[in-house]
């Protein structure tokens, strides 16, 4: 009994130890930081051309927002926008209701209103924050989010850069137009796909598009939008620093795209990478970076000489760049980055690794985690590295393309007393189309990704489109299964190549629903996305039924397309309304003659090439009237030929086909037949977007010409 009494007393003396020495300066030290943030709108001039910018504190970026790990972080967002908005914390651990998705986590903020977000910094690291209402993001509400740790020992001079792309046009036209036709802004971007290219581009580049083409793929693009600025700061060039030969300086870097992936060079030389997503990871140096939107990382660079050097961020499709100058004295370029052959890209063959290998690897310090979040906690406040450890530890890649060479600083094991399932998630989508999703399903039709509490949960994305999907889930840190064992890295975002396949695994250890989504702002908003959902949780009351209030943010919508054409011998109206698998069309085709055909039709794909039709069709031929209705089938075959066979109320079947082909930058075919003896040959120039002058040879009123109008 002695002794018992005598293991207590020296337990109590322990924790009063452990409270005064750990606990009680964290008390002491911890403190309230309060920002106001106002979200406005004003008429910027960001390229010599007036438009719409939605402004925080009447800036693009908005204020860096910086506090201490132990800090209460509160900040006061006011609406001055006549539409709702809101805030979200990207990367960073906060409570559900303070995740700042509308109807989903947090009530929005609606107009003139003032909605508080205060929760604690529980970690270190380079983050953002960014408007998860609407298409806003994109419009300029974004900044940047630094968090310290007591422990580290600051850098003589740090910079933080926020890297993003501009678009005169309202992101909403940008989005209807892509609608339209996926391929609109390839003539701004130089990246048409012709077949005039690929034959300059020899029987290599032929092969590629003719394999894809029996894949039912289309032409090769890297982005989607044409944009008319890259931005570093909200400016195309700016000047940081001015310092001397021998100084380092540490750049937090930013993607804070609404769709544009980019490419980091320094004209000084290599830059080490320390920390990606915010969390530490075993230094190493590169020549370039490949930055997917949403993603940080954090850099060491030195001047090397008296001169000023360049730090440029190239969009990856080779349209544009922004760039910061560092030092003083003669400057030194960063080097333009090629523009890439999309003729000679073949994107279901390529090998997404990175160009060179770690040439050695530093064993990290061991160190164990019971939980995910105790795995942050350690990383950040433990890991005071000097200077002259990160300077002397320098494996080496050229081109940082993938998360290969990303390893942690300590272990990142899951608990191992937990279950453990794996959850197969396939990206899906179509460029034809323009539709994205998760399972074929748009968020907004989609059931939630239920998990449990307790449980190692692993995600394994394949990526089953043309495009590059950097995937983000709200409320966790996961670990990338790049090959680097127990020490794989904890990012929140990840970038998921076309035709590749990435698997994280991350403890379910929180509560009620979590977005998890692509950060392409226009493949989320179209749908690509989910919710994952902690079984038993009951959702907040104060917040509407996210699938009836705010499914328009996800999919939700209707995009409507018209075209006129008027040539010497016949008209046409073609008027439809799409909302990813569905299509509501009306045609109307008229001769001179009073003839005319019409159809009302309803159009479902239930997979990215297969779908049903119905409808019903009024024409007129030869001063006889007539009206039936039908159903059919729709398909897309291999080299992207459109086929369609229906069945009317008079028993009879046709069966049509169709397809276009884009000869040259502005010359495209197209021709329809079917099994009625009728075919249509049809050749535009197009003059503009939205003006194509044209030619055609019809079966019923032979040549003709005239002009198509696309609104």
């Amino acid at each position: 009994m002695k002794h018992l009494k005598n293991a207590l007393k020296l337990n109590l003396v322990y924790l009063f130890i452990f409270y005064s020495i750990v606990l009680l300066p964290l008390c002491v030290l911890a403190k309230t930081v309060n920002y106001q943030l106002t979200i406005d709108q004003h008429i910027l001039n960001i390229t010599g051309k007036e438009a719409l910018g939605f402004t925080i504190n009447n800036a693009i970026p908005g204020p860096t927002l910086r506090a201490n790990i132990g800090d209460i972080l509160r900040v006061k967002v006011k609406n001055n926008l006549s539409t709702e908005t809101s805030i979200h914390w990207h990367g960073v651990l906060v409570p559900n209701e303070m995740d700042g998705v509308p109807y989903i986590t947090t009530p929005p903020i609606m107009p003139g209103q003032l909605f508080q977000y205060e929760f604690p910094i529980k970690h270190s690291g380079t983050y953002w924050y960014h408007a998860h209402s609407s298409l806003q993001e994109q419009r300029g509400v974004y900044g940047a989010l630094v968090f310290s740790s007591p422990s580290e020992t600051p850098e003589e001079e740090e910079h933080v850069l926020v890297i993003s792309d501009w678009t005169n046009e309202k992101p909403e036209n940008v989005l209807s137009h892509l609608k339209r036709d996926s391929d609109y802004y390839a003539l701004k971007k130089d990246s048409v796909q012709s077949w005039l290219k690929i034959l300059k581009n020899g029987s290599q580049a032929i092969k590629i598009r003719v394999k894809n083409a029996l894949h039912r793929l289309g032409p090769m693009d890297l982005s989607d939008i044409g944009y008319d600025a890259f931005l570093i700061n909200g400016n195309k060039t700016s000047y940081l620093s001015k310092a001397k030969a021998g100084a380092r300086l540490k750049l937090r870097l930013i993607n804070a795209g609404a769709s544009t992936s980019f490419l980091i060079e320094f004209s000084g030389g290599p830059m080490t990478v320390i920390e990606a997503d915010g969390i530490k990871i075993v230094p190493f140096t590169t020549k370039r970076i490949r930055m997917a939107m949403a993603e940080t990382y954090d850099v060491l660079v030195t001047i090397p000489e008296n001169k000023t050097y360049e730090l440029r961020a190239s969009a990856e499709d080779g349209t544009g760049f922004a760039k910061v100058l560092l030092g003083r004295g003669p400057l030194v370029q960063a080097p333009m980055i090629p523009k890439p052959n999309l003729a000679l890209m073949d994107m279901m063959g390529m090998d997404h690794t990175s160009m060179d290998t770690m040439q050695s690897e530093p064993t990290p310090p061991t160190m164990d985690h019971s939980t995910h979040q105790g795995m942050i906690m350690s990383m950040n406040m433990g890991m005071n590295t000097p200077k002259q450890e990160v300077i002397n530890t320098k494996p080496h890649i050229n081109f940082l393309s993938d998360y290969k060479p990303l390893k942690s600083s300590t272990m990142t094991i899951l608990p191992k007393k937990n279950t453990s399932r794996t959850i197969p998630l396939k990206l899906t989508g179509s460029m034809e189309r323009y539709v994205w999703s998760i399972n074929n399903q748009p968020m907004y039709a989609a059931d939630k990704i239920g998990v449990k509490k307790g449980e190692n949960i692993k995600f394994i994305l394949i990526n089953e489109t043309m495009m590059h999907h950097p995937i983000h889930l709200h409320g966790h840190f996961f670990r990338v299964l790049n090959g680097q064992g127990d020490y794989s890295p904890l990012k929140h975002t990840v970038n998921v190549p076309p035709f590749q396949t990435i698997e994280i695994e991350f403890e379910a250890n929180l509560e009620k629903d979590w977005l998890f989504h692509c950060h392409n702002l226009y493949h989320m908003n179209l749908g690509m996305g989910g919710l994952v959902h902690y079984e038993g949780s009951i959702a907040d009351p104060k917040l509407i039924d996210h699938s009836n209030h705010h499914s328009t943010e996800h999919g939700n919508k209707w995009y409507g397309a018209l075209s006129l054409e008027g040539f010497s011998n016949f008209s046409y109206i073609g008027l439809k309304a799409t909302r990813h698998n569905d299509t509501l069309a009306f045609e109307g085709r008229s001769n001179y003659k009073q003839d005319y055909e019409t159809e009302l039709v309803y159009k479902r794909h239930v997979s990215q090439f297969f779908g049903f039709l119905a409808g019903g069709e009024l024409e007129r031929e030869g001063g006889i009237a007539s009206n039936t209705a039908f159903i059919g089938l729709i398909n897309t075959l291999p080299l992207l030929i459109k086929a369609e066979l229906r069945l009317n109320t008079r028993g009879r079947a046709r069966f049509s086909l169709s397809n276009e082909h884009q000869l040259t930058d502005r010359l495209s075919f197209e021709w329809k037949c079917n099994t009625d003896k009728e075919f249509t040959l049809t050749t535009f120039y197009a003059l503009s977007k939205k003006i194509l002058f044209s030619g055609n040879y019809d079966s019923r009123e032979h040549f003709g010409f005239g002009l198509r109008l696309i609104l």
